[in-house]
C-alpha cells in the first residue's frame, strides 16, 4: 500500500533504523556504530565497528545501505580521512570499504536520496574546503566532484534532503554563518541560496526530514543553543521556530529519522551527554527524551562527544 496506510498500521516505521556512528570523544576518535529502532523509545544497541576510527565524519544512506565518509583520527589534528565505509542497515556487523572522497576532510555534512550520497564542504586541515562530492550509493568506488558550496566551511552539520533537493545550513569559515543553501541531487553544479537560519550564526546542528519539512536542532554560535527550527524543503525562505531540545548541551550531535519521527543526539561540551531527543516532524513543539547512546566514553565533562554521524533507512530523501 501507500506510505500513509503503512504508517497508519505501523508497518512502515516499524522497520526504520536510526544509525549513529563514529562517536568520538575529544581528542580521540571511535569505530563504534550503534542503532535505534525509531518507532520504539529506548537506548541504542550495538551494531558493529567501522573500518577506521574517526570523529567529525558525516553519514548518508539509501533504504538498504548507509555510508560514513571523512573525519579524522583526532580532529582537529592528524590523520584526516578520505575513506568511505558502508554498512547494510537492516543487519548488524562491521563496515566494509566503499571508496574514497575526492579530498580528505573532517567536519563535512552529508545528505542523500535513494540513489546518490553527497558530502558537502569540511576541513582539510588546516584549510576549510567548499568542495561537494557525490557517490552512487548502490555501487562502490571513489567519489566524484559535484560542484562547490558558497564558501569554504566546516561544522556545517545541519543537512537534510527530500528526494530531489539536498539542504545544507550554517557552518564556520571560521566565523559562524546562518546561510542555508541547496543543490539538486540528481544533477551536478554549485550550491544555490535557499534562505537563512533564525540565528545570525550557527554551526554543528543536526538535520532531519520527512520528505516535506526539514528540521534543524541544536548547535552553537559559539554559545550552545537548544533551538529547533524548520523549513519547507521545496519552498525557499528562512527557517521558523519549531521548539526546543531537552538540553542546551547540544552541539555536534547526530540525527536520524523515519517519515514521522526525528531523533537528535546531544553530544555537548563541556559535558558529554548521551541523551537522544525525539520530535514529531510534521508538528511543532519541544523535544522529548527518546533514550540514550549506550557508550559515549563516559560523562565526566572531559570533552566534546558530539562528533557523530547519523542516518536512517527511512529518511525524507528516499521518496
Amino acid at each position: 500500500g501507500d506510505t500513509a496506510s503503512r504508517e497508519a498500521t505501523g508497518t512502515y516505521n516499524a522497520g526504520t533504523r536510526g544509525i549513529f556512528g563514529a562517536i568520538g570523544v575529544y581528542p580521540n576518535s571511535s569505530v563504534t556504530i550503534h542503532y535505534s529502532t525509531i518507532a520504539t523509545f529506548g537506548n541504542t544497541v550495538d551494531f558493529g565497528d567501522l573500518n577506521e576510527s574517526r570523529r567529525y565524519a558525516a553519514g548518508c544512506s539509501s533504504k538498504t545501505r548507509g555510508l560514513f565518509g571523512g573525519g579524522a583520527e583526532a580532529a582537529p589534528g592528524p590523520a584526516i580521512r578520505d575513506s568511505i565505509d558502508y554498512i547494510t542497515i537492516a543487519t548488524t556487523g562491521n563496515a566494509s570499504d566503499f571508496g574514497n572522497l575526492t579530498q580528505a576532510r573532517w567536519a563535512p555534512s552529508a545528505f542523500s536520496n535513494a540513489t546518490r550520497g553527497i558530502w558537502f564542504s569540511g576541513n582539510t586541515s588546516p584549510a576549510n574546503t567548499n568542495v561537494i562530492d557525490y557517490v552512487t550509493i548502490a555501487s562502490t568506488g571513489n567519489a566524484l566532484d559535484f560542484g562547490d558550496a558558497f564558501s569554504e566551511r566546516r561544522y556545517c552539520l545541519g543537512s537534510t534532503s527530500d528526494s530531489t533537493r539536498g539542504i545544507d545550513s550554517g557552518g564556520n569559515e571560521p566565523g559562524y554563518r546562518n546561510v542555508i543553501q541547496y543543490v539538486t541531487i540528481a544533477s551536478t553544479g554549485n550550491a544555490q541560496d535557499f534562505g537563512d537560519l533564525m540565528q545570525e550564526s550557527l554551526g554543528g546542528c543536526g538535520g532531519v526530514s520527512n520528505g516535506t519539512r526539514g528540521v534543524f536542532a541544536g548547535g552553537y554560535n559559539p554559545t550552545q543553543i537548544n533551538t529547533i527550527q524548520y523549513i519547507t524543503i521545496q519552498s525557499m525562505g528562512n527557517s521558523k521556530d519549531f521548539g526546543d531540545m531537552t538540553s542546551t548541551d547540544a552541539r555536534h550531535g547526530a540525527a536520524a529519522e523515519s517519515s514521522i519521527r526525528g531523533l537528535f543526539t546531544h553530544g555537548g561540551y563541556p559535558s558529554r551527554l548521551n541523551t537522544i531527543d525525539a520530535i514529531t516532524i510534521a508538528t511543532t513543539g519541544n523535544a522529548v527524551e527518546f533514550g540514550d547512546i549506550i557508550d559515549i566514553g563516559g560523562n565526566d565533562g572531559g570533552g566534546d562527544s558530539g562528533t557523530q554521524s547519523g542516518f536512517s533507512n527511512g529518511h525524507g530523501g528516499l521518496g
